[in-house]
């Protein structure tokens, strides 16, 4: 390989390397907030317990941080519904009989649509 090849192929490889932290940071950076958990229990290592205060054993469980309240939209007549949170729509999808069937791979299928970009 000549010189100026090899200089070349230095060169790439060093952008590549520079650049993919930038990018990845980019793509992560994508405003799509999560839906909370709905969780509202808190536990110790065994059994249910009153949600402990901060510097308490256990504080810091998913029931005390609270956010983005679960929110939905039936879209088209109930054929579609809408994740307000996310932007997310998901197709309801039923048997020829009209009954949900969840077992049925084909009944739970959703749509996925890009989160949205505020």
């Amino acid at each position: 390989m000549e010189t100026r090849a090899k200089i070349m192929m230095v060169i790439t490889v060093f952008m590549v390397l520079l650049l993919t932290p930038m990018v990845i940071d980019s793509v992560l950076a994508v405003d799509c907030p999560i839906p909370d958990t709905g969780q509202t229990k808190c536990y110790d290592n065994t059994q249910e317990i009153t949600c402990p205060q901060p510097g308490e054993d256990f504080y810091g469980q998913d029931a005390q941080y609270p956010c983005n309240p679960q929110s939905y939209t039936s879209l088209a007549g109930g054929i579609m519904v809408q994740d307000n949170v996310t932007g997310l729509v998901w197709e309801v999808k039923q048997d020829k009989d009209d009954t949900p069937n969840y077992t049925n791979p084909h009944d739970a299928l959703m749509s996925l649509f890009n989160c949205k970009n505020s």
